[in-house]
């Protein structure tokens, strides 16, 4: 929604009008409302906002000052803040109407008069300049810095002069002479090598009888431009001259026109071009934003130049004034292009004569950028090696989109320019065999589709290698698909992927060259990772390979990620297609002795080995043996924070371990395949008790303290607080959290300190206290963020939603659970992923979408059973329960809760087990299974009374409320709610409005009218404050019936209609209780 009364001054200081009132803002504040209206109702990323604001040297907590920042220009602008400023995934969207930004509102009024010059109405033209040249109160975007605030501004001033000159000329139409020629004069003296303004000012001159003066201006400007760019005029001035100095230039006769030529230089489409649909449509998404510069990278041979020159094709018609091609030769093996070969012949492409190019590359690029400031101009760079090579041919208007391929991230083009990046991989599966079968033929292929897959995968579904087997195939009709396979397993797919007669289209060549591009340490870090018992690697582990410590190994395959040789798959993680693993393994076999080749592999086993003993220390683990204390020079194992880091390790780096243990054998070092599998018996049985875990960082916790280390310190102390709190051991859990956040704290370990701020805000949390947990939650968040630990801030975020799921705020858990819900999934954390689930379907429950909270609740239930993950199994199951006991589906509820009790009680988690057994008793209840609901709850208290666990208190007595109010007892019931009520009043207003909305069933049943009428009118009060839809349902049955104890008829069945409403619009199957009160 638009918020009237806005307005957004671009055209001088940036400055915002809300509601009709000023407002004042601070510099930070004038830099984000300028990163977000340039562009205006659209999703600015974070990121973006973080460029935009601090460049190249943003703060380390960059995401959290923007938060802060917006909630700061929020506050500033008063109610409307959160209206004007959307939270939009990735980032944030100003909210503007027509004509609330100046600067939008002037391009629209210059455009008016455009077209009414045009038209032949020069009077309407002058009053439209007016109005546009009046928003003007100084330079553009004052005070704001940046390369899209020049950019920017630059396009504005280009505006605002051809107004003035469009003005101009239409005076010139009015005869108005005088005013047109001092209002050029000035033009001039501002910009005086801008060559429209110039010819205007003759024009002008001439036709006041002043020709002298008209061709001492064309003198003057002659002079100027070849001193300063080595240019003569244009044709069109050299005319104008030409004519005024014969006198046959009739007075304010017309405009010479402009250049019409138009390049249209895209080569020709790709015949053969299949699949890309998700990426083309991803390219039409940034052409229609406001993105300026599209980098298109992936490997050699995936098809980058065929997908850039496909969808170049397709969106040629939104770029009217022309489209430009030009191969930068980036990994050629010949010279690249440079910037001074590649000007002039963008230059002549829009329609500059050779002579009028100047030879100084300065003077190029001012030229090639005003040539291009009012165009819209699409410009595709192909094969580009560096930011360096293209960064003086990007246009600096506005209205031009530049397309880029290279083999490289250009990570500089992103991190300056705010270049958006767009990845190339390979082709899909069907899509492969599709381009096969565009050489070999689909009948051949659909005659061997076994042969044809196993081609397409030794091809790696890369375009350029699947394109050379079809070709071959096609010289070869007389080859089955099968015999090719074969062939290329036998001598080698490297080898056989090629074409006669032309080397470069060869895999090996293409590779080759990308290969070359790399420096000798690269390259050798690329060959010996043929070495590696698996495709991936971690840049850990590639230290040791290589021999060289983590920080330069990172930098290696970093280069070699540049030139997608290999793909980060993940942080710090690296891993290579076969197909390139096989070109690797030839080059480390032509170019490394045996003896490295041999070294490297025994560095790699170590490294596995000492950080798989390093899991087994950190995790809790028993580790029967010891390999030596001496670790082999070269080899820096893995060390870890705590359990759950060690286990995220292993979970990475399984496929390698378990393959190093298989390599190790092979190569006869059966003392390191022993002493793996030793290490990591535990976790391959998944045998993780409790006390084992508390017994082994206890030990652990006693070797730290004897080294005098902190850090393995804290981390002990994290574990015992993690066990105490899985045992429901709340003050005992707080307790090690809390010396855990001393710990990291002295050791300067941040990880350390906002996991021990997570762990004390859960334990606050489920001791009654969850605002005192909120700011524990948040300091962990901004730690995390700054630390760019995904893992964590997910946790924390999902811990922050908890947090206000307790206290009945569902709006803020909803918004921080589905900020959490992206982060794991992107980091593969699947435990996190479950919980964060189950928590959007509980907010789902609680605003009484049952259906919604069961679809959350399922892709929970399918996420935790797929990765073995018990306590995510049990809690989802609990939560199915609790819709099913909404919905009245009590058979269904209790098989859930079964279920969630038995999966609790594996996990160990007393917690989930009081939930289930309070869920067990609802549906014995609403069975009319009494006892059977009793001696649950009685469990239930058991357990809470010994951990102190705050919510499942008050839970357990809301059902002993309920319980007894179904057998009869109203009495007891009363208390049972009342005691519920005082306690979360204390700590869980979550569960406050049930409590009142039960008392009122008691009172009711006691006969207590009015008495009831209040506690349902305050449970009214909680549900509508928290969006508690159902509860708010449920609490108008008993209003109606305390109502009609009281004589108000009227009111009571009101109450029980705008239940009924209620139950039909939510699908509750108790409308059929409040359609019988009705009648």
């Amino acid at each position: 929604m638009v918020v009237s009364g806005t307005q957004v001054s671009l055209l001088g200081p940036v400055g915002l009008t809300v509601a009709g009132r000023r407002v004042e803002l601070t510099g930070r504040q004038q830099a984000l409302l300028g990163a977000l209206v340039l562009e205006a109702n659209h999703v600015v990323s974070a990121q973006r906002i973080t460029d935009r604001i601090w460049g190249d040297d943003p703060p380390i907590s960059a995401a959290a000052r923007v938060r802060a920042l917006v909630a700061e220009l929020r506050r500033a602008c008063g109610p409307q803040g959160a209206t004007l400023i959307e939270t939009r995934s990735p980032g944030y969207l100003l909210r503007v109407g027509d004509g609330q930004v100046d600067a939008a509102l002037f391009v629209e009024r210059v455009e008016s008069a455009r077209r009414a010059a045009f038209e032949g109405r020069p009077v309407e033209a002058i009053a439209d300049y007016d109005a546009a040249l009046t928003l003007w109160r100084g330079a553009p975007l004052a005070g704001l810095r940046g390369p899209h605030v020049e950019a920017e501004a630059v396009r504005l001033t280009e505006h605002r002069t051809a107004a003035l000159e469009g003005r101009a000329e239409a005076m010139l139409a009015l005869g108005r002479l005088h005013e047109a020629v001092a209002e050029l004069t000035r033009l001039v003296a501002e910009d005086p090598l801008r060559e429209r303004s110039q010819r205007l000012l003759m024009l002008a001159l001439h036709s006041g009888g002043r020709a002298a003066e008209a061709l001492k201006v064309y003198r003057d400007f002659r002079t100027r431009l070849i001193a300063e760019l080595g240019l003569e005029p244009t044709e069109e001035l050299r005319s104008l001259h030409q004519r005024v100095l014969a006198g046959t230039l009739e007075p304010a006769g017309p405009l010479p026109p402009e250049s019409a030529r138009i390049p249209r230089q895209l080569p020709a489409d790709i015949g053969r071009f299949v699949g890309r649909e998700a990426e083309l449509k991803q390219l039409d998404w940034l052409a229609a934003g406001a993105e300026r510069i599209v980098l298109v990278v992936g490997p050699a041979g995936v098809g980058k130049t065929a997908l850039a020159v496909r969808w170049a094709h397709r969106a040629a018609d939104d770029f009217p004034d022309g489209q430009l091609f030009l191969g930068m030769r980036g990994f050629d093996p010949g010279q690249r292009m440079s910037p001074n070969e590649a000007l002039p012949l963008l230059l002549q492409a829009l329609g500059q004569a050779p002579r009028d190019i100047p030879a100084d590359l300065q003077a190029q690029v001012a030229l090639y950028r005003s040539l291009l400031a009012d165009r819209r101009v699409l410009l595709v760079l192909d094969n580009v090696a560096t930011a360096e090579q293209i960064r003086p041919i990007l246009p600096g208007g506005a209205g031009c989109l530049v397309v880029v391929t290279s083999r490289d991230r250009l990570g500089g083009l992103v991190a300056r320019e705010g270049a958006s990046r767009l990845g190339v991989a390979a082709l899909e599966p069907q899509e492969a065999q599709a381009l096969l079968a565009h050489g070999a033929g689909t009948d051949r292929l659909r005659a061997e589709p076994e042969a044809a897959a196993r081609l397409a995968a030794q091809c790696g579904h890369m375009p350029l290698a699947l394109s050379i087997a079809g070709a071959r195939l096609a010289e070869q009709r007389h080859h089955t698909v099968g015999d090719y396979v074969a062939e290329l397993a036998d001598r080698g797919r490297l080898a056989r992927l090629r074409v006669d007669g032309d080397e470069h289209t060869a895999v090996r060549s293409t590779l080759d060259l990308s290969y070359r591009a790399l420096p000798a340490p690269a390259r050798r870090m690329f060959r010996l990772m043929s070495l590696a018992p698996s495709g991936g690697l971690s840049s850990a582990s590639a230290a040791a390979l290589a021999g060289v410590d983590r920080g330069e190994a990172e930098e290696l395959l970093d280069s070699v990620a540049r030139v997608h040789l290999v793909t980060e798959v993940g942080v710090n993680r690296f891993a290579a297609h076969d197909l390139l693993l096989e070109y690797a393994a030839e080059r480390v076999a032509e170019e490394d002795s045996p003896t490295e080749r041999r070294h490297a592999v025994r560095r790699l086993m170590a490294y596995y080995l000492y950080s798989a003993v390093e899991t087994a220390r950190a995790g809790g683990f028993y580790l029967i043996s010891s390999p030596p204390d001496t670790i082999p020079p070269h080899v820096t194992p893995e060390s870890f924070r705590d359990r759950s880091h060690a286990l995220a390790w292993l979970d990475e780096t399984w496929e390698e371990i378990t393959a190093a243990v298989h390599l190790s054998a092979d190569l006869d070092s059966r003392p390191v395949a022993c002493l793996l599998v030793i290490a990591l018996q535990d976790y391959l049985h998944h045998f993780r008790p409790l006390a084992e875990s508390v017994r082994m960082a206890t030990i652990g916790l006693a070797a730290a303290r004897r080294a005098g280390d902190l850090g393995g310190q804290a981390a002990m102390r994290l574990s015992l607080g993690h066990a105490n709190w899985r045992m429901t051991r709340l003050v005992a859990g707080r307790a090690e959290y809390e010396r855990a956040l001393a710990l990291a704290r002295r050791a300067n370990w941040r990880r350390g300190e906002a996991d021990a701020l997570r762990g004390i805000g859960v334990t606050l949390k489920q001791l009654g206290r969850p605002r005192q947990a909120l700011a524990r939650y948040r300091r962990s968040i901004r730690i995390d963020n700054a630390l760019d630990n995904a893992r964590g801030e997910s946790s924390g975020l999902n811990n922050l939603a908890s947090a206000y799921l307790a206290l009945g705020r569902l709006g803020p858990a909803q918004r921080c659970l589905t900020a959490s819900l992206p982060l794991a999934e992107r980091i593969g954390d699947l435990n996190m992923q479950s919980i964060v689930l189950v928590n959007l379907g509980l907010v789902r429950q609680e605003r009484g979408h049952l259906a919604a909270a069961l679809h959350w609740l399922e892709r929970s239930l399918a996420v935790a059973r797929g990765a073995g993950l018990p306590y995510g199994e049990a809690i989802s199951f609990e939560a199915v329960g609790r819709v099913h006991n909404d919905a009245g589906r009590w058979s269904l509820a209790a098989d859930a809760h079964g279920a969630a009790l038995r999966g609790a009680c594996q996990a160990e988690n007393l917690n989930c087990q009081v939930d289930a057994l309070i869920g067990l008793a609802e549906s014995a209840t609403g069975e009319g299974r009494i006892e059977a609901a009793l001696g649950r709850l009685a469990a239930a208290v058991t357990i809470t009374d010994r951990t102190g666990h705050h919510a499942g208190r008050v839970e357990s007595l809301l059902g002993l409320a309920r319980v007894t109010l179904a057998g009869g007892q109203p009495g007891q019931a009363r208390e049972h709610a009342t005691e519920a009520l005082g306690l979360a009043a204390q700590g869980s207003p979550l569960v406050l409005g049930k409590a009142y909305a039960t008392l009122g069933a008691a009172l009711v049943a006691l006969g207590e009218g009015p008495a009831a009428v209040a506690a349902c009118r305050h449970a009214l009060r909680v549900f509508r404050r928290t969006g508690q839809s159902l509860g708010y349902a449920n609490a108008l049955v008993p209003l109606g019936r305390a109502y009609h104890l009281t004589g108000a008829e009227r009111a009571a069945r009101s109450a029980w209609g705008r239940a009924h409403r209620h139950f039909v619009e939510l699908d509750i199957p108790r409308q059929a209780e409040t359609a019988a009160l009705l009648g």
